[in-house]
């Protein structure tokens, strides 16, 4: 707007939600794909990521790197796990709590006018089998994680001297891509290694030398592509463990000067900063992160 740059549908005014979505589009990084969506019927439906085609070439320009997009879209979830959405009943835990039994997140929903967590996996559109877990009493379960997470803040020394393992552990990322590349790069010099073999045998090489040579580099290649799946995963958990460095020695000195007054928004920055998780199994809370509190929190009333 500053630029006077006029909106898609004209005017000088860009909403928020036009915004949005083009921070959410892959466009924008360059990557246009095609199969998105498919008719069925008279009715337009979304395709799996399996069945998108990179088109080549089909944007001039990139507003952001692929880098960039993926930070972009990772603060976009976190603004919209930390938004109250404006609700009159506030849900503490709300896209950080997950059901044991079947892996779905649980959800906040108001019952004769008091906050509880349910599990999405008794919503029959998201499941044809229900969880049988039961809706959990939300202010009860938001006190009891509250409690222990607070009383890991009020030792920031703890948090702090262990910040120098968390950087060693980041720092993992970075080995864990450059063995990426290079078995990738392995990988392509096979290539090149195979169509060596095929000259060979156009020129008359013995036949079984050939085939004992493509044997060798046929299972070094499935070796190898064996490595990458493993790297991929090694690699995305890595990316998934990191934490703001910055962050967490900010919100230790806050919460050493002011934690009792924290609010709803101090808290669910501080269970965002420390990737705190909670998952429920049975009647019973277990919390995981990277702060030093207890794996098991309580028992707590549910209702069916």
């Amino acid at each position: 707007m500053e630029k006077g740059i006029p909106a898609p549908k004209g005017g000088h005014r860009w909403s928020r939600g036009t915004v949005g979505r083009i921070m959410r589009n892959t466009t924008y990084t360059g990557k246009s794909y095609a199969g998105k969506t498919r008719m069925e019927g008279k009715k337009r439906v979304s395709c799996s990521e399996a069945d998108h085609v990179l088109i080549p070439n089909a944007v001039d320009c990139a507003a952001f790197t692929w880098e960039e997009w993926e930070l972009i879209q990772r603060q976009l979830d976190r603004n919209r796990e930390l938004s109250p959405r404006n609700q009159k009943l506030s849900y503490l835990l709300s896209g950080r709590l997950f059901c044991k039994s079947c892996g779905r997140k649980y959800y906040g929903i108001p019952v004769h006018g008091k906050p509880y967590y349910r599990c999405s996996g008794r919503v029959r559109l998201l499941s044809d089998k229900r969880c049988a877990s039961k809706t959990i009493n939300a202010r009860q379960l938001d006190e009891a994680v509250w409690t222990e997470v607070a009383a890991a803040l009020e030792n920031p020394r703890t948090i702090l001297a262990g910040l120098q393992q968390l950087k060693d552990g980041m720092n993992q990322e970075g080995f864990l891509a450059e063995e990426l590349d290079r078995i990738t790069k392995r990988i392509k010099t096979l290539d090149t290694e195979q169509e060596r073999l095929l000259q060979w045998a156009l020129k008359g090489f013995p036949e079984e030398t050939v085939i004992k040579e493509n044997e060798k580099i046929n299972h070094e290649r499935t070796e190898l592509q064996r490595g990458i799946q493993e790297t991929e995963k090694k690699l995305e958990q890595a990316k998934d463990s990191h934490i703001d460095l910055e962050k967490v020695e900010e919100l230790c000195k806050i919460a050493s000067q002011n934690l009792p007054d924290f609010g709803y928004t101090e808290k669910k920055l501080a269970l965002e900063t420390f990737k705190i998780r909670v998952w429920i199994d049975g009647n019973t809370a277990k919390l995981d992160g990277v702060l030093p509190v207890p794996s098991e929190v309580c028992a707590m009333s549910q209702q069916s």
